[in-house]
């Protein structure tokens, strides 16, 4: 939050598990959470970079495409928030993040990777 008033944190746009499960195939899915977390199962489709690596840079997501819309999520959604901020200040224009992320898939009863 001290992030977001100093202006080091852009907001971003959200959609649903529901809404990202309709538009799987039409967008590019990032998991942020920790290696040991993707290991143990992840929404099909995704990419892993774990947000505490973006920091010093997003080369997992340099194969993303800047023009189309990227969506990422985490285990609740935190994570994902602060994911789709830094991504939004490297160029990438159209970044959602999904409230209740990992937790909202499971819970929806969605498919699962592993």
């Amino acid at each position: 939050m001290k992030a977001w008033r100093r202006g080091c944190l852009c907001a971003s746009s959200q959609m649903t598990v529901h809404e990202l499960n309709d538009q799987i195939d039409n967008v590019q899915l990032l998991d942020v959470r920790a290696p040991d977390e993707w290991e143990q199962g992840r929404i099909p489709g995704a990419t892993h970079l774990y947000v505490a690596d973006m920091r010093d840079g997003l080369d997992g997501a340099s194969a993303f495409d800047k023009s189309k819309p990227v969506v990422t999520y985490c285990d609740s959604g935190y994570r994902a928030d602060i994911a789709a901020s830094l991504l939004q200040r490297r160029g990438f224009q159209d970044v959602r993040n999904v409230p209740g992320s990992w937790q909202a898939w499971n819970n929806a009863g969605f498919e699962v990777e592993k």
